[in-house]
């Protein structure tokens, strides 16, 4: 639970799913805000757009996907077997030419700098739960979402798209696995 002088800074937003049973599911999403503040600053334009909206469905919601109604739900079908099928003819085409299905030598360029490429992943992969434990200390209410939570936010996203991209010019630029 939020504290209370949180509580009148919520702004709920409903969106109505009609599932394929033909019930409807509501789902609340709530984003926390100050709007008496922002609406000074923002201009009427701005204003109106965050009083009119409205959740719109896409052709890619799971929700639509799952329809037995659904217009494309034959051509994702068709797309996974031309892909399985695609798959199947390299698969052949790398046996009959060179007589092995998976060449040795492409392993080997990551056993190369194995423990380099683990870690590296490992640490990708176990700094995603930062915004997991971001996101619960704002739902707690220990930090509020407004300007810390979203400088915060906005600076991991800055560091998790460039320190990779650094590492691998600048640190790893030896590893074979790389280039």
């Amino acid at each position: 639970m939020l504290p209370n002088a949180q509580v009148e800074d919520m702004i709920t937003v409903e969106k109505h799913i009609t599932s394929s049973i033909n019930e409807t599911i509501t789902i609340n999403a709530a984003t926390i805000a100050n709007i008496e503040d922002d609406m000074i600053v923002l201009s009427r334009k701005i204003e109106k757009r965050i009083a009119t909206f409205q959740p719109r469905t896409s052709q890619l919601d799971r929700e639509t996907l799952e329809s037995h109604r659904d217009p494309f739900r034959g051509f994702f079908t068709l797309f996974w077997i031309a892909m399985a099928f695609y798959i199947l003819k390299i698969g052949v085409g790398k046996f009959e030419s060179a007589g092995i299905l998976f060449d040795p030598s492409f392993f080997r360029l990551f056993s190369h700098d194995a423990i380099g490429l683990i870690l590296s992943d490992a640490c990708m992969v176990g700094s995603m739960f930062f915004v997991v434990l971001l996101q619960k200390l704002i739902a707690l209410g220990l930090i509020r979402w407004k300007y810390t939570g979203m400088v915060i936010q906005h600076a991991f996203q800055i560091s998790f798209l460039f320190v990779p991209i650094y590492w691998t010019f600048k640190l790893a630029l030896g590893a074979k696995w790389i280039f």
